[in-house]
Protein backbone atom coordinates (compact mmCIF):
# COMPACT_ATOMS: atom_id res chain seq x y z
CA UNK A 1 0.00 0.00 0.00
CA UNK A 2 0.96 3.37 -0.69
CA UNK A 3 1.13 5.23 2.30
CA UNK A 4 1.09 9.14 1.42
CA UNK A 5 -1.83 10.17 2.61
CA UNK A 6 -6.08 8.85 2.70
CA UNK A 7 -9.05 10.79 2.50
CA UNK A 8 -10.33 12.93 5.51
CA UNK A 9 -14.19 13.58 4.76
CA UNK A 10 -14.59 17.50 4.73
CA UNK A 11 -18.14 16.81 7.12
CA UNK A 12 -16.29 14.99 9.77
CA UNK A 13 -17.00 17.66 11.77
CA UNK A 14 -20.69 16.65 11.69
CA UNK A 15 -20.50 13.29 12.36
CA UNK A 16 -22.76 12.36 15.72
CA UNK A 17 -19.96 10.76 17.43
CA UNK A 18 -17.53 13.35 16.58
CA UNK A 19 -20.10 16.09 18.07
CA UNK A 20 -20.27 14.39 21.25
CA UNK A 21 -16.04 14.20 21.05
CA UNK A 22 -16.38 17.94 20.98
CA UNK A 23 -18.72 18.82 22.93
CA UNK A 24 -16.99 16.78 25.80
CA UNK A 25 -13.66 17.80 24.77
CA UNK A 26 -13.49 20.53 22.47
CA UNK A 27 -11.40 20.24 19.36
CA UNK A 28 -8.27 19.26 21.70
CA UNK A 29 -10.41 16.10 21.56
CA UNK A 30 -11.33 16.14 17.61
CA UNK A 31 -7.38 17.10 16.79
CA UNK A 32 -6.29 13.82 18.95
CA UNK A 33 -8.44 11.83 16.81
CA UNK A 34 -7.24 12.86 13.65
CA UNK A 35 -3.97 12.31 14.99
CA UNK A 36 -4.47 8.86 16.02
CA UNK A 37 -6.55 8.24 12.57
CA UNK A 38 -2.50 9.45 11.04
CA UNK A 39 -1.11 6.91 13.27
CA UNK A 40 -3.38 4.29 12.57
CA UNK A 41 -2.80 4.66 8.89
CA UNK A 42 1.37 4.34 8.99
CA UNK A 43 0.45 1.44 11.06
CA UNK A 44 -2.10 -0.65 8.57
CA UNK A 45 -4.53 0.56 10.88
CA UNK A 46 -4.22 -1.43 14.70
CA UNK A 47 -1.99 -0.16 17.59
CA UNK A 48 -2.15 -2.06 20.85
CA UNK A 49 -1.28 -0.32 23.97
CA UNK A 50 -0.32 -0.92 27.25
CA UNK A 51 1.06 2.43 27.85
CA UNK A 52 -1.03 5.34 27.56
CA UNK A 53 1.63 7.91 28.50
CA UNK A 54 4.11 6.66 25.95
CA UNK A 55 1.24 6.83 23.39
CA UNK A 56 0.22 10.42 24.57
CA UNK A 57 3.40 11.69 24.17
CA UNK A 58 3.88 10.41 20.46
CA UNK A 59 0.96 12.27 19.56
CA UNK A 60 2.09 15.16 21.51
CA UNK A 61 -0.92 14.50 23.76
CA UNK A 62 -0.75 16.58 27.20
CA UNK A 63 -3.27 14.21 28.53
CA UNK A 64 -3.46 10.44 29.45
CA UNK A 65 -7.05 11.19 30.15
CA UNK A 66 -7.87 12.60 26.75
CA UNK A 67 -6.46 10.32 25.23
CA UNK A 68 -8.03 6.92 26.70
CA UNK A 69 -11.16 8.97 26.51
CA UNK A 70 -10.63 9.57 22.78
CA UNK A 71 -10.06 5.67 22.12
CA UNK A 72 -12.65 4.31 24.14
CA UNK A 73 -15.51 6.68 24.98
CA UNK A 74 -17.34 7.52 21.42
CA UNK A 75 -17.56 4.52 19.54
CA UNK A 76 -14.87 5.87 16.98
CA UNK A 77 -12.91 3.15 17.46
CA UNK A 78 -13.09 -0.42 17.90
CA UNK A 79 -11.05 -2.12 20.99
CA UNK A 80 -10.20 -5.13 21.25
CA UNK A 81 -7.81 -6.72 23.49
CA UNK A 82 -5.69 -4.08 23.97
CA UNK A 83 -5.87 -3.05 20.82
CA UNK A 84 -7.65 -0.98 18.57
CA UNK A 85 -8.40 -0.29 15.26
CA UNK A 86 -11.00 2.54 12.68
CA UNK A 87 -13.76 0.83 10.85
CA UNK A 88 -13.94 3.51 8.51
CA UNK A 89 -9.87 3.86 8.01
CA UNK A 90 -10.54 -0.23 7.41
CA UNK A 91 -12.50 0.55 4.51
CA UNK A 92 -10.29 3.09 3.03
CA UNK A 93 -7.43 1.23 3.30
CA UNK A 94 -9.12 -1.71 1.39
CA UNK A 95 -10.00 0.97 -0.93
CA UNK A 96 -6.37 1.83 -1.42
CA UNK A 97 -5.29 -1.47 -1.81
CA UNK A 98 -7.84 -2.66 -3.93
CA UNK A 99 -6.96 0.07 -6.29
CA UNK A 100 -2.91 -0.50 -6.50
CA UNK A 101 -3.50 -4.24 -7.34
CA UNK A 102 -5.50 -2.90 -9.81
CA UNK A 103 -3.21 -0.04 -11.42
CA UNK A 104 -0.61 -3.10 -10.77
CA UNK A 105 -2.51 -5.24 -12.85
CA UNK A 106 -3.30 -2.92 -15.79
CA UNK A 107 0.68 -1.88 -15.83
CA UNK A 108 1.76 -6.12 -16.54
CA UNK A 109 -0.99 -5.93 -19.19
CA UNK A 110 0.17 -3.51 -20.68
CA UNK A 111 4.27 -4.26 -19.96
CA UNK A 112 2.99 -8.29 -21.44
CA UNK A 113 1.18 -7.09 -24.48
CA UNK A 114 1.79 -9.48 -27.15
CA UNK A 115 0.18 -7.29 -30.16
CA UNK A 116 3.41 -6.63 -30.94
CA UNK A 117 6.41 -9.29 -31.62
CA UNK A 118 9.13 -6.92 -31.06
CA UNK A 119 10.77 -6.79 -27.35
CA UNK A 120 9.99 -3.26 -25.32
CA UNK A 121 13.29 -2.00 -26.05
CA UNK A 122 13.08 -2.21 -29.99
CA UNK A 123 9.34 -0.53 -29.92
CA UNK A 124 11.22 1.94 -27.18
CA UNK A 125 14.04 3.05 -29.63
CA UNK A 126 11.30 3.46 -32.75
CA UNK A 127 9.47 5.96 -30.56
CA UNK A 128 12.59 7.82 -30.41
CA UNK A 129 13.75 7.76 -33.79
CA UNK A 130 9.88 8.91 -34.52
CA UNK A 131 10.03 11.49 -31.74
CA UNK A 132 13.38 12.77 -33.13
CA UNK A 133 12.49 12.77 -36.47
CA UNK A 134 9.06 14.91 -35.19
CA UNK A 135 11.43 17.59 -33.57
CA UNK A 136 13.73 18.03 -36.99
CA UNK A 137 10.49 19.17 -38.97
CA UNK A 138 8.94 21.02 -36.30
CA UNK A 139 12.64 23.34 -36.11
CA UNK A 140 12.82 23.69 -39.76
CA UNK A 141 8.98 25.12 -39.44
CA UNK A 142 9.57 27.19 -36.31
CA UNK A 143 13.07 28.72 -37.85
CA UNK A 144 10.83 29.83 -40.78
CA UNK A 145 8.03 31.18 -38.50
CA UNK A 146 10.71 33.27 -36.83
CA UNK A 147 12.34 34.34 -39.89
CA UNK A 148 8.60 35.35 -41.06
CA UNK A 149 7.99 37.41 -37.90
CA UNK A 150 11.04 39.21 -37.88
CA UNK A 151 10.74 40.34 -41.76
CA UNK A 152 6.82 41.27 -40.82
CA UNK A 153 8.59 43.43 -37.59
CA UNK A 154 10.86 45.48 -40.22
CA UNK A 155 7.96 46.37 -42.59
CA UNK A 156 6.32 48.52 -39.91
CA UNK A 157 7.45 52.16 -40.34
CA UNK A 158 7.55 55.21 -37.96
CA UNK A 159 9.76 52.89 -35.31
CA UNK A 160 13.62 52.62 -34.62
CA UNK A 161 15.50 49.52 -35.65
CA UNK A 162 16.45 49.58 -31.98
CA UNK A 163 12.97 48.85 -31.03
CA UNK A 164 12.09 46.77 -33.76
CA UNK A 165 15.21 44.28 -32.53
CA UNK A 166 14.01 44.66 -29.14
CA UNK A 167 10.71 43.72 -29.67
CA UNK A 168 11.51 40.79 -31.94
CA UNK A 169 14.01 39.58 -29.07
CA UNK A 170 11.35 39.73 -26.29
CA UNK A 171 8.55 37.96 -28.59
CA UNK A 172 10.46 35.41 -30.11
Amino acid sequence: MKKTYFNHDSTARNDYRIIKLRAKLGYEGYGIFWALLELLFTEENKLCIDDYETLAYGIQCNSVKVLKSVIEDFDLFVVEDKCFYSRRLNTQINEINSKSLKASENAKKRWNNTDSMQPHTNRNASKVKQSTAKVNKNKSTIVDRGEAFKASIRSIDGISNEDKNNFYLYWS
